[in-house]
């Protein structure tokens, strides 16, 4: 082989590694960025004075000062639902603190009835001292008539100042419910 014959050689190779790594970043951007973030962070994400935890396989992004939006980067698996959705968990802070949960619960469950909403979630949720009233349903299969969805939103809000949104399916409120579990004061 000639030396321009081995020189084209190596710059095809060196250009398919640049490809190939290339892609390969591509591929795994959230992974990376999701590890990346816990790096630098660590585990928990700060908001006024609670702490949020975030799993590992979760990437945070700030909105605001006051909001902050966990996104889970996990992988689903196929299945013969339309619409799949990664779950989000937006924290947000309130100007004034609910104080009377049960009156904001009522109140929840009433406008979303009189939207013609079912709420087929309801759940109480104690960290430190407050408590977490969080009510929700499938408003896709509600309002859209979409058969085929899994997908369902949560509205949270605390006897303290915190609020929580949640979207994603049913089957990831189990980790939903256990992010805000440990959610905790700044001591």
């Amino acid at each position: 082989m000639t030396t321009d014959g081995k020189r084209s050689s190596r710059a095809l190779f060196v250009l398919g590694l640049v490809v190939l790594s290339g892609f390969l970043c591509y591929a795994k951007r959230y992974e990376i960025l999701a590890k990346v973030w816990h790096w630098t962070h660590g585990n928990v994400v700060s908001l006024g004075k609670y702490q949020v935890p975030v799993p590992d396989h979760w990437v945070v992004e700030k909105i605001g000062s006051s909001s902050v939006q966990l996104v889970s980067i996990a992988a689903k698996e196929r299945t013969d639902l339309i619409l799949r959705a990664n779950p989000v968990i937006t924290a947000s802070l309130l100007r004034n603190a609910v104080g009377d949960i049960d009156a904001w619960k009522k109140f929840n469950v009433q406008w979303r009835e009189q939207k013609g909403l079912r709420v087929v979630e309801e759940q109480a949720i104690r960290f430190d001292d407050e408590t977490l009233m969080c009510v929700g349903g499938n408003e896709l299969h509600d309002v859209v008539a979409m058969p085929n969805t899994a997908v369902m939103s949560m509205e949270c809000a605390s006897t303290g100042t915190l609020s929580l949104a949640f979207l994603g399916e049913q089957s990831d409120l189990r980790e939903f419910y256990g992010i805000a579990a440990k959610i905790s004061k700044n001591k």
